[in-house]
């Protein structure tokens, strides 16, 4: 380890994949210009990784060649301060102190396995958000079908909690802490099925529930106390399949919203199984189908990769 003051001017700082996310912090800023910045840098010389590592100028993200990464610090600890820093700096008429800053260069030997060692400090000193975790998670195992369906949702602001009750249909098996364990090879993330996730969310988007409100978790606990007990979701989802007042639901704003939320769906179910024409209209309505099965796996693939859909619509739109 090595320790050293070097101006924000003559120092090329880089970034890897696995860093988080800047955000503008402008209590930080504030800080920054009027004291500088006084907690150490940590870093590591980019010609220690085989990682790839980027900069970031001016609003560009540029990968650094092989041949060059020597000139570079990776940023393991302080991203956001270097960059309220070079917001600062931007700004002009800065103190030359003030460019000044503290650097803690490690090795690659002290950092060892560096996704590890970017979770550990920014977990000990940073506090990760779970949103962090999944961004993480996506990086290291990005072909992973679980991982991919876990950042799709985060992607669509869905919690962690709510993300757990559609993979697992539970609220407590997918976390920061099964989700590193299923990344480490530890432990399997329990209950967790991904294709029925994903089938469960597009069949409820398809009924005209909006995305705005399944994120609320309302809907997903009605069918998980469904599945406790009737030891299957078909018969909620069988129920949902006649619902008329779809949008009434998504407007609810009131208390009681779970228990009127059944209301509406027993109401609809009961009148179409009354509307019936016949005894044998109405067994077909009551036994129900298996309604995730309608889903594709092409409807799932395009729910696991978007882009896929964003490519295809702007060549149809080239060739027209």
């Amino acid at each position: 380890m090595e320790t050293i003051i070097s101006n924000i001017e003559n120092t090329k700082f880089a970034y890897i994949n696995l860093n988080r996310k800047v955000e503008n912090n402008s209590e930080l800023t504030k800080s920054i210009r009027e004291k500088g910045i006084l907690q150490p840098i940590t870093v590591i010389r980019g010609n220690e990784l085989e990682d790839n590592i980027y900069t970031h100028l001016n609003g560009k993200c540029e990968e650094i060649p092989n041949e060059k990464k020597g000139e570079y610090f990776v940023i393991l600890d302080g991203q956001h301060r270097i960059h309220s820093l070079m917001k600062i700096l931007k700004e002009g008429n800065i103190k030359e102190n003030i460019k000044q800053i503290p650097i803690i260069i490690k090795t690659k030997e002290e950092v060892g396995d560096i996704n590890d060692y970017i979770i550990s400090i920014n977990s000990t000193a940073k506090n990760w958000k779970n949103s962090d975790y999944i961004k993480n998670a996506n990086i290291r195992k990005n072909n992973d079908s679980l991982i991919k369906t876990i950042g799709a949702f985060n992607d669509m602001k869905f919690s962690i909690s709510t993300i757990s009750r559609y993979i697992c249909l539970g609220s407590k098996y997918i976390t920061k802490e099964t989700l590193t364990e299923y990344l480490n090879g530890k432990s399997e993330i329990k209950y967790a099925d991904y294709e029925r996730a994903i089938r469960l969310y597009l069949f409820l988007r398809g009924k005209g529930f909006s995305s705005q409100f399944l994120k609320k978790r309302y809907l997903i606990d009605i069918i998980i106390e469904s599945k406790k007990q009737n030891d299957t979701i078909n018969s909620i989802l069988n129920k949902i399949n006649y619902l008329r007042r779809i949008e009434n639901i998504n407007n609810l704003n009131h208390n009681n919203i779970e228990d009127n939320i059944i209301k509406i769906i027993d109401e609809d179910y009961d009148e179409a199984v009354n509307n019936a024409g016949n005894e044998i209209e109405k067994e077909e309505i009551k036994k129900g189908k298996d309604y995730l099965s309608f889903i594709s796996y092409e409807e799932i693939d395009n729910f696991l990769n978007p882009k896929k859909i964003q490519k295809k619509e702007s060549i149809s739109v080239k060739k027209l």
